[in-house]
């Protein structure tokens, strides 16, 4: 099998690299009309000039030509498979064709480029010793056109940039297609070579003309899409030299130029010519609108009067109201015209004084703010004009229509529907204008922005640190809310949280400082003064908080203000934490139970730790802490060992066997506790012969204690044990156990068997009895 195998690996061998030297036969170039077998365009693959292109167009065009006459010179009763692929192939190099008139206007648009390119590098090399150009005018009016620009440029920046990656992104897509395309060629190349039918082998050829001319169309593609890339990246390359450029030259002007007054007046003269212009246009529409009124009046009074009005004076009515609306418009808009020329005035002479040194800090961050608000309520305002000039734009579109449709009315009403037309096609024309209008606002006011912001951001260490310091006075000084007539600011809620927490601090080392140096001094017992320790707190607590209050000028009455909406989410959300709560301070002022005493709540028995304001901590004998709200100790039954001494007494029961002397036992049972150094002399001991039981004689030992640990019980009651056991063994009295007395009925004899292991092999002799 082995030598098989080898065999077989041995002769593909062979024949593999044959077989992928016959895949390949011809070699072509892919550009400008080859199909190259490259499933990728190879790198650095040159881009058909556009010296190559005309020659490849005419190509194509015979070709197209040649195929429209196969195409029209085929019987019509020839079968339309046979046609069909004529015509893919016609549409094929329609789109080639295609393609190559977009490459060469990529072509076009690249030499514009280079050619604006190198006219920047001249103007970069007569700017290379920081000397300007001769023709280059040094004076405000160039550094203004310059600033305007700049902002320009930062503004297209970003859209610029999307432009280059989409650009990217197409290349790869074109590669993708080109990949796609080529592996189809492939296929049907392969098809036909080994294809041995002969009727088969004409769609075959069929099928690979067209895979070739696809792979060529999308190879061109890729083509055009790499253009179109060095296209984006020379216009990328331009703007940024451009950009570079326009800050030298800036900052040249800067250095020598400065807005003189004479600069000054000679844009306020220009404003003030715009004004008088538009003062006379305003006077001009309002005397046209007095006379469009009385005829738009009139004519509306004839269309009342008449019954049946005729088309005509329908129109002109129409005709009428819709001039009366145009100078309505024109004046409003020359009346916002004339604001804005304006505002324009007291844009420059804010300029004058800024770019002169002539305004502080404070009221340059003011013009900022007031600038960006004026920019956001132009945005607004264009937005309502193009949705105007849209209305109109439908208005117009309407007005065809109607024309259109009353192509057989008479001279009068045609006449007057076209009067109709120029009066929409008047007020269109007017809100273009006023667009433009606000789109150079616009401009004029980012550019003063941008000024603003650039001197706004050079500034002095102090003066960066009189606005830090200005900014902290604004926000300390915020007012939040007020009540009865007192703000309440920012400083004093500050204020007030920082004396809070101060006397949260003192409070607690107060109360500690109460209950453990000065209660102990006038006898006051620990677990009492525990309690005291933690109403001082909450009093003191309390007390801070209203010293707090009254520094800061914080009414109380905010606080009674908030109580409604307190006491509701006390009410229904804090139910148990308020339970708790209360309850906690009814047990430090009940007591019954303080810290130090021993307690047992259901099945835990400890030593109170800590009553809190929410829960009370139990310290266990195993030294774990068992943590109880408050409320349960109010509401379920509480075993207080050492709630008013600590005396407390224990038993111990035991049984002796019958025959015992019982007065000696009881005298040993007393004399052992008697012995003890923890048990009480008074009350003394006590030892009563409990019972007869049914194995024992019953005695039952109760002596006293003082509980001082949680084990301490059980520590005695344990030695008492061992001291009675020892006393007991010396006296030879014996401690019973439980007994059982077995009756056996004897009447009838006892049959005894012995069973032997069941496990146990069996034997055919019987076992001996």
């Amino acid at each position: 099998m082995r030598r098989f195998l080898l065999h077989i690996a041995i002769c593909l061998g062979l024949i593999l690299p044959g077989i992928a030297a016959a895949s390949l036969p011809f070699e072509k170039a892919l550009l400008p009309g080859g199909n190259g077998t490259a499933a990728t365009p190879a790198p650095g693959k040159k881009i058909p000039g556009d010296e190559e292109i005309p020659a490849q167009r005419e190509k194509i065009a015979q070709e197209i030509a040649q195929l429209k006459q196969a195409l029209n010179q085929a019987p019509e009763t020839a079968e339309t498979t046979g046609s069909e692929p004529n015509s893919q192939k016609l549409q094929l190099l329609e789109g080639l064709d295609f393609l190559y008139e977009e490459l060469l206007e990529a072509h076009a648009a690249q030499k514009k480029v280079q050619a604006r390119l190198k006219a920047l590098e001249a103007e970069e090399a007569q700017w290379k010793n920081g000397a300007p150009p001769k023709d280059f005018k040094a004076d405000f009016a160039t550094l203004d056109r310059l600033r305007g620009q700049e902002v320009e440029a930062k503004k297209t920046a970003r859209s610029r940039e999307q432009v280059f990656k989409s650009r990217q992104g197409a290349v790869e897509e074109a590669k993708k297609a080109f990949q796609a395309a080529e592996q189809e060629r492939r296929r049907a190349k392969e098809a036909l070579e080994v294809s041995r039918d002969t009727a088969d082998r004409a769609s075959l050829e069929q099928a690979l003309a067209i895979a070739q001319l696809k792979s060529r169309e999308a190879e061109l593609r890729l083509a055009l899409r790499e253009q179109e890339l060095e296209v984006a990246k020379s216009y990328r390359e331009l703007f940024e030299r451009q950009g570079k450029l326009q800050a030298q030259e800036i900052d040249f002007l800067e250095k020598r130029v400065r807005f003189t007054e004479e600069d000054l007046q000679r844009e306020l003269n220009l404003v003030s010519e715009e004004s008088q212009k538009a003062t006379k246009r305003l006077e001009k529409q309002q005397k046209e609108l007095e006379s469009a009124s009385k005829e738009y009046e009139r004519a509306r009074q004839r269309l009342d009067a008449s019954p049946l009005p005729s088309p005509a004076l329908v129109e002109e009515v129409e005709a009428r109201r819709l001039a009366q609306s145009s100078l309505e418009q024109g004046s409003e808009l020359m009346g916002d015209r004339l604001r804005r020329l304006s505002e324009l005035e007291d844009l420059w002479q804010h300029r004058f004084k800024m770019l002169n040194g002539k305004v502080d800090k404070p009221e340059l961050g003011l013009w900022q703010q007031q600038t960006r608000q004026y920019l956001d309520q132009l945005g607004r305002e264009e937005e309502l004009f193009n949705l105007r000039l849209n209305s109109l734009r439908n208005a117009l579109v309407e007005n065809e229509e109607k024309s259109r449709a009353k192509v057989d009315a008479d001279s009068e009403t045609k006449r007057w529907i076209q009067q109709q037309r120029q009066s929409l096609q008047a007020n269109f024309d007017l809100l273009q204008e006023h667009l433009a209008g606000l789109a150079l606002t616009r401009k004029i006011q980012e550019k003063f922005l941008a000024e603003q912001e650039a001197r706004y951001a050079h500034v002095t260490f102090g003066e960066r640190l009189a606005r830090i310091w200005n900014g902290f006075l604004k926000v300390w000084n915020y007012e939040l809310t007020s009540v009865d007539d007192s703000p309440i600011t920012v400083s004093k809620v500050f204020i007030a949280v920082i004396l809070v927490v101060f006397g949260l601090l003192l409070a607690r080392r107060l109360s500690r400082a109460i209950a453990e140096r000065l209660l102990p001094r006038f006898g006051v017992a620990p677990g009492v003064a525990a309690a005291l320790r933690t109403l001082s707190y909450y009093a003191l607590v309390l007390l801070f908080f209203l010293v707090a209050l009254h520094l800061v000028r914080v009414p109380l009455t905010l606080f009674a203000v908030l109580g409604g909406a307190v006491a509701i989410g006390i009410g229904f959300g804090s139910q148990t934490l308020m339970n708790n709560f209360i309850s906690g301070l009814i047990l430090l002022l009940e007591r019954p139970m303080k810290v130090g005493d021993l307690i047992q709540v259901e099945q835990t028995t400890g030593i109170v730790d800590r009553i809190g304001a929410r829960s009370t901590w139990i310290r266990t004998a195993d030294n774990t802490h068992f943590v109880v709200p408050n409320s349960s100790f109010l509401e379920k039954p509480l075993l207080n060992w050492t709630l008013s001494d600590d005396m407390v007494r224990s038993q111990i029961r035991i049984g002796v066997a019958y025959g015992t002397d019982t007065r000696q036992a009881a005298d040993l049972l007393k004399k052992a506790a008697e012995g003890h150094g923890k048990v009480l002399k008074s009350p003394p001991p006590v030892v009563q012969f409990s019972d007869f039981g049914n194995d024992a004689l019953i005695f039952d030992l109760y002596f006293w204690i003082r509980l001082n640990a949680i084990g301490n019980r059980r520590d005695v009651e344990s030695d008492l044990r061992f001291m009675i056991d020892g006393s007991f063994r010396e006296a030879q009295i014996n401690i019973a156990y439980p007994q059982r007395d077995v009756h056996l009925d004897t009447v009838k004899p006892l049959d005894i068997r012995l069973i032997g292991d069941r496990t146990a092999p069996r034997s055919s002799v019987p076992p001996e009895v």
